[in-house]
């Protein structure tokens, strides 16, 4: 931390060196502001053109977006793109968004998969892959990152495999079926 050294003298002329501290934003201090700014900037845009627009031209897509996440997301790409383009970049306050991202990706992705019987196995592969391939892509070790990044993709091709052979849902969906049968059977 910056600061300004005060020197004075105790009883016997011993030197007592006392440092201030003052309100100087050094470039980290910056950077996460910049980050938190721009992350709540690009979350209420988002949010505001979800708001406006969603209904006339994009219904669809709409129900996917999330403000937060596409606000984070921007953010730390911005910052890497930045770091690549030459920029001196604190990239623990990437990582911190990049992790951040990966655990949101998870959530998201647990409300559209079905399947209930891997989903804790499933989740613990997927963060901590994911905390993996982020580390890679900081360090700039590609081979690492690939493969990274296979093992997620395939994590998420077995769960939703797995999904569509029956998971928390296939009760409901027999139960709609037997519904469905007695209804017709009394109707006539």
């Amino acid at each position: 931390m910056a600061g300004r050294e005060k020197t004075s003298y105790a009883l016997g002329g011993r030197p007592i060196i006392t440092r201030t501290r003052s309100l100087y934003l050094n470039d980290v201090t910056m950077e996460i502001i910049i980050a938190a700014v721009s992350i709540l900037l690009i979350t209420g845009m988002v949010w505001a053109i979800k708001k406006t627009f969603a209904e006339k031209f994009f219904a669809n897509a709409a129900k996917w977006i999330c403000p937060l996440c596409l606000g984070v997301l921007s953010t730390w790409l911005g910052f890497l793109v930045a770091h690549y383009l030459g920029r001196t970049i604190d990239l623990q306050i990437v990582a911190i968004m990049m992790g951040g991202s990966v655990v949101g990706f998870t959530y998201y992705l647990e409300k559209k998969i079905e399947s209930a019987r891997f989903m804790n196995t499933w989740k613990t592969i997927f963060v901590v892959t994911g905390f993996l391939a982020v580390y890679y892509l900081l360090k700039e070790n590609w081979p690492w990152l690939i493969a990274a990044g296979i093992i997620e993709t395939v994590s998420i091709a077995v769960i939703v495999g797995l999904g569509r052979g029956g998971g928390k849902d296939k009760n409901k969906s027999s139960d709609s079926v037997a519904r469905l049968k007695k209804q017709m059977e009394d109707c006539c």
